[in-house]
């Protein structure tokens, strides 16, 4: 997600500078999408931000209502709501970037063939976003995904240099400089928790740099205590917050204390 939204944004400062009024990429995430449906209106709003603001959508409510009155309910349906989205939809040569397709709340394929159909008919290009090791239905997944999908590109990085990058951003100077001094020791305890988790050891420092900002200033004072808390906070978080331990088994290291 972070490769592709800032390859994006480059490549839309490009062609905005050669086309002021271009558009480069449609981005919408698929998490909790029930519907195809939902997925389209979110492809809409993402497309159409102003068409989509709220109020937008309530003046056109009070007009399809008070149209409805006049016509007695014979001006405006349910459906046709739907039928303007799509109508108006404009597209153009601009990619979609689908993410989240592995936390879609419907069955994956019929998200790939929804999708596909943007493909076929309206010609644009698609680009999906998932770590397909979370994807339910693997085996299905992968036979539709033969036909359907292009070019895979599998876009990695070292936990080191993540981390390092997570560090820097910290606010507090004091937190940060001991971050970075002990990259060694966190990218170890990233690497026992199996690999781990990028959004728990981002949320991790994050703690980290408020807790220093908001304890005893002795604490920041003091590199030896805050490279001591830093390992000790980044392998219990990944290990709780991963699913490594339980709360019962944290609490009874070291003997309880």
């Amino acid at each position: 997600t972070h490769f592709i939204k800032a390859f994006m944004a480059d490549r839309d400062r490009a062609r905005k500078a050669a086309e002021p009024l271009s558009q480069s990429h449609v981005y919408v995430s698929l998490y909790g999408v029930r519907s195809t449906a939902e997925i389209e209106d979110r492809v809409f709003a993402a497309a159409h931000p102003t068409l989509s603001a709220w109020p937008v959508a309530l003046m056109a409510s009070a007009a399809a209502r008070a149209g409805n009155t006049l016509s007695r309910g014979k001006l405006w349906s349910d459906d046709d709501g739907p039928r303007l989205r799509r109508a108006l939809l404009k597209l153009n040569d601009a990619a979609l970037v689908f993410d989240d397709l592995e936390r879609a709340g419907m069955p994956v394929n019929d998200v790939l063939g929804f999708i596909n159909g943007f493909v076929e008919h309206r010609k644009v290009k698609a680009i999906l976003l998932a770590n397909e090791d979370d994807i339910p239905n693997l085996d299905d997944y992968r036979r539709r995904k033969e036909k359907l999908v292009g070019n895979t590109l599998r876009i990695s990085s070292t936990p080191e240099g993540v981390l390092t990058q997570f560090a820097g951003a910290l606010t507090n100077p004091e937190a940060r400089n001991a971050a970075v001094a002990i990259m060694p020791k966190l990218t170890a305890s990233f690497a026992a928790a199996g690999g781990g988790n990028y959004r728990i050891a981002k949320d991790v420092l994050q703690t980290f740099d408020r807790l220093v900002s908001a304890a005893d200033p002795r604490l920041k004072q003091s590199y030896a205590a805050m490279e001591d808390l830093l390992p000790l906070l980044m392998a219990s978080g990944l290990e709780l917050r991963g699913g490594g331990l339980g709360l019962a088994d944290l609490t009874n290291l070291n003997g309880g204390v």
